[in-house]
């Protein structure tokens, strides 16, 4: 079945509190279509708390004939100043210039008509001057779809904007270690081995609860104060947002940042190593190995009407 055999209803949700009673079903439309974490409810809505003053979040749901959701695409729209004008701009809510997307919370069927009623949506009735994609990559599955579903009145700007690296990784680390040569698996080895007998190395695998995870930040921080700097938990606006985000329920989705967190209910978990009874590294997510990598091409998308 082709995106144009699809019947749809669309609706549009304006607001948070829409979306939180939509939490559960959106999950599970993320995890059904491996969405990225940043179309998900958990980071979505973490973030909005956090850095959504100023803006306004206009969501559009998509059902299929059956009831069932299979889009939910949401927009923040703000306003920007261009010289003396001054234009509302919408883009993919809780994103930023380096939010890079790859597949939305959207099936296959439905993504290329959920993008077009999102467009003409926020176009047509004036909510809108701009609708941004930005950045947006040809390795995802969206920019096609955007595209492809672009109507004829709209104004397209369509630019390159460089190229962004894609980690592929295996689903565990000694997965990881399978694809090493020989050589390199050996010495990785004996590497270990050796941090292992002459400083006591030893690694634990929690999920932090509140008390455990104030200690990894105070461990954390102290590494930054010795350079002179606050840390990632502290010396920045809005830094409360990182400790909600490492804390919230791990999503399934394409292997890149977060989005390579087992399925579950638990934390994030840390990995800790520790050297003679004393935490050397506190801040390494497990099962997250460099393997190889794709250079993407990314373009600047967005359409005027």
């Amino acid at each position: 079945m082709t995106d144009t055999d699809v019947r749809l209803t669309f609706k549009w949700v304006d607001g948070v509190k829409g979306l939180e009673r939509m939490a559960d079903a959106w999950a599970a439309l993320a995890r059904r279509t491996g969405a990225d974490i940043y179309a998900t409810p958990v980071w979505v809505l973490t973030w909005w708390a956090h850095f959504g003053r100023g803006k306004t979040l206009r969501t559009l749901v998509a059902y299929d004939t059956q009831g069932q959701l299979v889009a939910l695409l949401p927009f923040m729209i703000y306003p920007v100043w261009l010289g003396p004008v001054r234009i509302r701009i919408a883009k993919l809510a809780a994103t930023d210039p380096n939010t890079v997307i790859f597949q939305l919370a959207a099936t296959e069927t439905a993504l290329k008509n959920s993008c077009t009623e999102a467009l003409n949506g926020l176009l047509g009735d004036g909510r809108a001057h701009l609708v941004s994609f930005t950045p947006a990559s040809e390795h995802g599955t969206m920019l096609a779809a955007i595209r492809d579903g672009v109507a004829p009145e709209l104004a397209l700007t369509d630019t390159p904007a460089g190229t962004h690296t894609v980690f592929e990784l295996p689903d565990t680390f000694e997965g990881y270690l399978a694809n090493l040569s020989k050589k390199r698996r050996g010495q990785y080895r004996r590497d270990l081995k050796h941090l292992q007998n002459d400083h006591g190395l030893t690694t634990r695998m929690v999920h932090p609860d509140a008390h455990q995870f104030g200690d990894f930040v105070d461990f954390h921080n102290r590494q930054w104060q010795e350079v002179g700097k606050g840390g990632h938990f502290a010396d920045w606006p809005g830094s409360a947002a990182s400790t909600a985000i490492w804390q919230m329920p791990p999503c399934r989705g394409r292997k890149s940042g977060l989005s390579n967190s087992r399925a579950g209910t638990a934390p994030l978990p840390l990995n800790s190593v520790w050297s003679r009874d004393r935490p050397a590294i506190g801040d390494c997510p497990p099962d997250r190995p460099i393997r190889n990598w794709n250079a993407s091409a990314l373009a600047k998308s967005a359409w005027f009407r």
